[in-house]
Protein backbone atom coordinates (compact mmCIF):
# COMPACT_ATOMS: atom_id res chain seq x y z
CA UNK A 1 0.00 0.00 0.00
CA UNK A 2 2.68 2.46 0.02
CA UNK A 3 3.71 2.72 -3.56
CA UNK A 4 -0.08 3.39 -4.42
CA UNK A 5 0.05 6.44 -1.63
CA UNK A 6 3.40 7.48 -2.41
CA UNK A 7 2.26 7.95 -6.72
CA UNK A 8 -0.98 9.83 -4.70
CA UNK A 9 0.72 12.13 -3.01
CA UNK A 10 2.73 13.28 -5.89
CA UNK A 11 -0.71 13.42 -7.73
CA UNK A 12 -2.18 16.14 -5.39
CA UNK A 13 0.89 18.15 -5.07
CA UNK A 14 1.13 18.65 -9.35
CA UNK A 15 -2.69 18.98 -9.00
CA UNK A 16 -1.88 22.63 -7.36
CA UNK A 17 0.62 22.73 -9.41
CA UNK A 18 -1.28 22.04 -13.23
CA UNK A 19 -4.45 24.36 -11.62
CA UNK A 20 -2.01 27.36 -11.83
CA UNK A 21 -0.94 26.55 -15.29
CA UNK A 22 -4.22 25.54 -16.59
CA UNK A 23 -7.85 27.05 -17.12
CA UNK A 24 -9.70 24.58 -15.71
CA UNK A 25 -11.78 23.38 -19.48
CA UNK A 26 -8.09 22.39 -20.52
CA UNK A 27 -6.82 20.96 -16.97
CA UNK A 28 -9.69 18.36 -16.87
CA UNK A 29 -9.49 17.85 -20.70
CA UNK A 30 -5.72 17.19 -20.32
CA UNK A 31 -5.79 15.28 -17.03
CA UNK A 32 -8.32 12.54 -19.03
CA UNK A 33 -5.29 11.69 -20.55
CA UNK A 34 -5.09 9.05 -17.45
CA UNK A 35 -7.30 6.83 -19.45
CA UNK A 36 -4.97 6.58 -22.07
CA UNK A 37 -2.46 5.59 -19.46
CA UNK A 38 -4.71 3.15 -17.77
CA UNK A 39 -5.01 1.54 -20.91
CA UNK A 40 -1.52 1.29 -22.05
CA UNK A 41 -0.16 0.04 -18.24
CA UNK A 42 -3.38 -2.15 -18.39
CA UNK A 43 -2.07 -3.86 -21.19
CA UNK A 44 1.84 -3.76 -21.00
CA UNK A 45 1.61 -5.10 -17.02
CA UNK A 46 -2.09 -6.75 -16.44
CA UNK A 47 -1.94 -9.00 -20.12
CA UNK A 48 -5.29 -7.56 -20.42
CA UNK A 49 -7.08 -7.20 -23.91
CA UNK A 50 -9.08 -3.52 -25.25
CA UNK A 51 -12.04 -4.13 -27.19
CA UNK A 52 -12.64 -2.21 -30.69
CA UNK A 53 -15.32 0.15 -28.66
CA UNK A 54 -12.02 0.79 -26.18
CA UNK A 55 -9.43 1.37 -28.99
CA UNK A 56 -11.44 4.00 -30.79
CA UNK A 57 -12.30 5.68 -27.56
CA UNK A 58 -8.77 6.10 -26.63
CA UNK A 59 -8.37 7.28 -29.86
CA UNK A 60 -11.03 9.70 -29.65
CA UNK A 61 -9.59 10.92 -26.47
CA UNK A 62 -6.08 11.11 -27.94
CA UNK A 63 -7.26 13.03 -31.10
CA UNK A 64 -9.59 15.58 -28.80
CA UNK A 65 -6.06 16.41 -26.74
CA UNK A 66 -4.01 17.02 -29.57
CA UNK A 67 -6.92 19.63 -30.96
CA UNK A 68 -6.79 21.00 -27.49
CA UNK A 69 -3.44 21.90 -27.58
CA UNK A 70 -3.24 22.59 -31.55
CA UNK A 71 -6.19 25.30 -31.14
CA UNK A 72 -3.68 27.27 -28.24
CA UNK A 73 -0.83 27.13 -30.89
CA UNK A 74 0.03 30.43 -32.62
CA UNK A 75 2.04 31.27 -35.65
CA UNK A 76 4.05 33.89 -33.63
CA UNK A 77 5.06 32.00 -30.59
CA UNK A 78 7.39 29.19 -30.27
CA UNK A 79 5.09 26.34 -29.16
CA UNK A 80 8.16 24.05 -27.91
CA UNK A 81 9.29 27.16 -25.00
CA UNK A 82 10.25 25.86 -22.08
CA UNK A 83 7.08 26.69 -19.82
CA UNK A 84 4.84 25.39 -22.39
CA UNK A 85 6.85 21.85 -21.98
CA UNK A 86 6.91 22.07 -18.38
CA UNK A 87 3.59 22.69 -18.22
CA UNK A 88 2.97 19.63 -20.72
CA UNK A 89 5.74 17.48 -18.60
CA UNK A 90 3.70 18.46 -15.71
CA UNK A 91 0.20 17.42 -16.66
CA UNK A 92 1.84 14.06 -18.20
CA UNK A 93 3.56 13.85 -14.79
CA UNK A 94 0.27 13.65 -12.86
CA UNK A 95 -1.87 11.24 -15.18
CA UNK A 96 0.68 8.83 -15.14
CA UNK A 97 0.66 9.28 -10.87
CA UNK A 98 -2.68 8.72 -10.92
CA UNK A 99 -2.80 5.65 -13.67
CA UNK A 100 0.16 4.24 -11.60
CA UNK A 101 -1.44 4.53 -8.42
CA UNK A 102 -4.71 2.90 -9.73
CA UNK A 103 -2.83 -0.57 -11.16
CA UNK A 104 -0.68 -1.01 -8.64
CA UNK A 105 -3.73 -1.14 -6.05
Amino acid sequence: LHIPAFFYAVYNNLMYINIALYDAGSYKMLLNCRILFVALLSLLFLKKSLSTIQLSSCLMLTLGCVALEYSKLDDSSNSLSSIKLYSWLSIVAQALCSSIGGITM
